[in-house]
């Protein structure tokens, strides 16, 4: 199986609106790591934009047309599984370490001018 004759085939697969998991000729992730490799990501990453594009156009068309006959339901459960939306907002939890600087004191009037002595005794 040569999986550069199957990149075509896989984009314009996505480009439908389907899963990567439903393409048939073979394993969606082993497919992706070769055009990984080759530098032909670009062309999958375009093609799952397209997906999302598709998928999203079903909704504004909806809004634009008869809506009466749309299932929204449906188009939101595709929503959350294929493309990770969510009914609340996304939090981002900064994990990096912070340094944080602590002066210590044990007598509140030392190094303190007279000045700062007033303005901290009030």
């Amino acid at each position: 199986m040569n999986l550069k004759n199957l990149i075509k085939p896989y984009c314009e697969h996505l480009q439908k609106g389907f899963s990567e998991k439903s393409f048939v000729p073979c394993d969606f992730s082993q497919l992706e790591e070769f055009a990984q490799n080759e530098n032909l990501i670009h062309k999958i990453e375009m093609a799952k934009r397209a997906s999302l594009k598709f998928w999203e156009s079903l909704a504004s068309n909806a809004l634009k047309e008869n809506i009466e006959f749309f299932k929204q339901d449906l188009w939101i459960f595709v929503m959350k599984c294929r493309f990770g939306w969510n009914d609340e907002p996304k939090v981002e939890v900064d994990n990096e370490p912070q340094i944080v600087e602590v002066q210590l004191k044990l007598n509140n009037d030392e190094g303190l001018t007279d000045v700062e002595k007033k303005e901290y005794c009030r």
